[in-house]
């Protein structure tokens, strides 16, 4: 299971699979804000407005979703 913490975030989310994952960060209207790869299982969020959001995590073994809010 992949964990992202902390939540709420202000710069980074640390994500627990080390794995390379692309992510994308959506906000509540379903707008992409973000983005990129994962790098050392971290995502800068630290250019975000504040409020909630959703990440999508993708790799080999498949794909994740999580809540987070930024701070």
């Amino acid at each position: 299971m992949i964990n992202i913490t902390p939540n709420a975030a202000t710069d980074v989310l640390k994500i627990n699979d080390f794995n390379k994952n692309d992510y994308k960060v959506m906000n509540i209207y379903g707008e992409t804000v973000l983005t990129g790869s994962t790098e050392n299982g971290t995502v800068n969020v630290s250019e975000l407005a504040n409020g909630n959001y959703f990440i999508f995590l993708t790799n080999e073994t498949g794909e994740f979703q999580a809540k987070f809010i930024k701070l």
